[in-house]
């Protein structure tokens, strides 16, 4: 090697060396951010799904006391009611604090969801039963969608 062309290879090492280490710190950090941004989406769809499995027991538990025709208790009644209440409460936060995680068909199916609940029915075993298949039908749709979302493969 000339030592005349020293100063231009150390400059061409130097340059070559910082786009290396930015490339690489810019790929690292974008990674780093999908990873976190993925762990939010997960544990706020987990939150979501806990809701609404909580929200189903209350009306599983009222369909078989419908069934049974047994009549449950103010005590047992009234914490149903909590219960749901809590759980349908913790879906909705859940919902708008991460509501920029999340994708707007996930938004809007939990949106008809709640306004399904809030439907009024003559009878209380309709509320029942059409409040069941509600959560019903939402917890597979937003199961195929929360799939896509986080690109999970379906299991066969």
């Amino acid at each position: 090697m000339d030592i005349n062309h020293f100063p231009e290879s150390v400059l061409i090492s130097m340059i070559t060396a910082f786009v290396a280490a930015w490339l690489t710190a810019s790929f690292a950090l974008r990674r780093f951010s999908k990873e976190t941004i993925w762990k939010r989406k997960a544990a706020a769809y987990t939150v979501i799904f806990e809701a609404l499995h909580d929200m189903s027991l209350l009306f599983e538990k009222e369909l078989r006391a419908a069934i049974d025709e047994t009549n449950p208790s103010r005590d047992e009644d009234g914490l149903r009611l909590v219960t749901h209440n809590e759980a349908q409460a913790l879906l909705v936060k859940k919902v708008q604090s991460e509501s920029w995680l999340l994708p707007n068909d996930c938004r809007e199916r939990l949106d008809l969801l709640m306004s399904e609940l809030q439907e009024r029915h003559e009878w209380w075993h309709d509320f029942i039963k059409y409040g069941h298949a509600a959560i019903q039908r939402a917890i597979i749709d937003l199961r195929s969608m929360v799939q896509t979302d986080l690109g999970l493969k379906r299991q066969l």
